[in-house]
């Protein structure tokens, strides 16, 4: 591995200096982080980083709940593992942030954080544990972690509580996503949110990595001024990729062992970013603020044509079909790894995985291209798999409820103020030390986010969604699939009647 440049140095240094304010914190958990220039310079004449966003902490007054247990239930999957909770200081800086912060939510709040994981597909801490709960007057959990698209759309069964009616809970605060908040507010309500206590809205962001050193042997400037001059589209992308191929074994045909120019999936998960990235919307709301059908057919038509020509009609494209447990990811990070590929579509999240954290090459990162240049920005997209929190509707008091509210913002602040700056600052930004162009460009990327609440409850409205990966995959434009019709009609209004029935529940 490369070493640290004097950026990821400086970094080290600031993150250094969080960890031990966070070890220092009293009870209130009010520890200022102070971190000066010389030491985080790390002896050079550098500036520190930027940690002043950081340094927002919350309202809440000082609180003690007198040792009472939180039992939050999550997934036991490698994506999301580490979100909640760690057992120990394994000495990963990320894993030294969130265990710490766990310690300083319970001084702060006098709370005791447990932690129960449970395996099995996305569904079960909705359909399995939740619904028992409810069924059976328990009150088992306090607080769930789940797989937003497969949690959701049982808001309808009032299976999680209003977390709009929480006091101490203040979800206009940076440290909760706002995006996610406009996408899943209905009437004043919301069910679940997510932010800065997750990784994974960072994780599960997709991005265009490329190989620097390919584009250097290949005599091709690096995208970074293209992304900076509105020109990184579709089309400037398909005119970079066909450079880059290789016939390596000489057999006059396309093969997994030969040199590409571009890979994706293209079935599945590696389809979905360009609804976000070609600002394609599904659902968006009437003036009653409730959700109805946006598809613009002429503006997606368009797209599935760029889309189907960077897959199929060049050269140095390899198209990547789907394996059980999005297995493909892995194999193109591999692929790209070594050299295999200039351009590939992945998630942030690769760059943690055996393969791509020991890449010899150097790599760059850029967003997702945009349609055409017509469009306003460039737009982000985080796979449906994104965790949410949300508080089960199971027979809690009022006590409880105001104590589950304290410590989902506690637990947002602390992260806001030394997670985030562990894994974004350090952990993230520290594997593009030496290219200073892919940090601005991974904070393009992560400010740019956008939800599309047809993306989020796709399950409850005929997945639409979904539908872009059978266009793809099939190499067809297949437009009648997008039309509105009486089953989707139907189901978009069912969802805003069982909104509306669960608010209902409050009055």
């Amino acid at each position: 591995m490369r070493s640290l440049s004097k950026y990821a140095a400086g970094l080290l240094a600031l993150l250094m200096t969080v960890l031990a304010a966070v070890s220092c914190a009293d009870g209130a958990g009010n520890t200022d982080i102070t971190t000066a220039p010389e030491a985080s310079a790390a002896g050079t004449t550098e500036a520190p980083p930027e940690t002043d966003k950081y340094e927002i902490g919350d309202n809440l007054p000082v609180l003690n709940y007198g040792g009472e247990t939180i039992n939050i239930l999550s997934r036991d999957h490698d994506w999301f593992r580490d979100e909640i909770k760690v057992d120990a200081d394994d000495g990963d800086v990320v894993h030294s942030a969130i265990f710490k912060r766990n310690l300083l939510v319970e001084e702060r709040l006098g709370v005791s954080i447990e932690n129960k994981q449970v395996g099995g597909d996305a569904y079960q801490i909705s359909e399995d544990h939740l619904r028992k709960q409810m069924s059976g007057g328990l009150n088992e959990y306090s607080l769930v972690s789940c797989s937003v698209y497969a949690s959701i759309i049982h808001t309808n069964e009032n299976l999680y509580y209003d977390l709009k009616r929480l006091e101490h809970l203040d979800l206009s605060r940076p440290y909760w996503s706002q995006g996610f908040n406009e996408a899943v507010e209905y009437k004043g309500a919301q069910f679940m949110a997510t932010g800065a206590a997750l990784l994974s809205p960072y994780r599960l962001a997709f991005v265009t990595f490329f190989n620097r050193e390919m584009f250097d042997a290949a005599n091709t400037p690096y995208p970074y001024e293209a992304v900076r001059n509105h020109e990184w589209t579709l089309d400037y992308q398909y005119s970079l990729v066909e450079r880059f191929y290789k016939d390596v074994n000489g057999s006059q045909t396309a093969d997994a062992g030969d040199i590409f120019g571009f890979m994706s999936n293209n079935d599945m998960i590696g389809v979905d970013p360009y609804w976000s990235a070609c600002d394609l919307r599904i659902l968006d709301r009437n003036a009653d603020g409730e959700y109805e059908y946006a598809v613009d057919t002429e503006r997606l038509g368009l797209a599935i044509d760029k889309i189907l020509r960077l897959y199929y009609d060049n050269p140095g494209s390899y198209p990547v079909l789907n394996k059980s447990s999005d297995g493909e990811q892995k194999d193109i990070a591999k692929k790209f790894s070594e050299s295999g590929a200039a351009m590939v579509t992945l998630r942030l999240i690769e760059v943690e995985g055996e393969y791509m954290k020991d890449m010899k090459a150097d790599r760059g990162i850029v967003p997702i291209p945009m349609l055409d240049t017509d469009q306003s920005g460039y737009k982000s997209y985080v796979h449906d798999q994104m965790t949410v929190l949300a508080v089960p509707n199971t027979n809690k008091t009022e006590e409880e409820l105001s104590m589950l509210g304290a410590v989902l913002e506690a637990l947002a602040s602390e992260s806001y103020k030394y997670v985030t700056p562990a894994y974004y600052e350090l952990a993230l930004k520290a594997k593009y030390s030496n290219d200073p162009e892919s940090i601005e460009m991974l904070d393009l990327i992560t400010e740019n986010i956008f939800l599309d609440p047809g993306v989020i409850y796709t399950k409850a409205i005929e997945s639409v969604h979904q539908k872009l990966r059978t266009c793809i995959g099939a190499k067809a434009k297949i437009m009648t699939t997008f039309k509105q019709n009486k089953a989707l009609t139907t189901a978009i209004q069912k969802l805003n009647e069982g909104l509306d029935e669960t608010i209902a529940t409050y009055s």
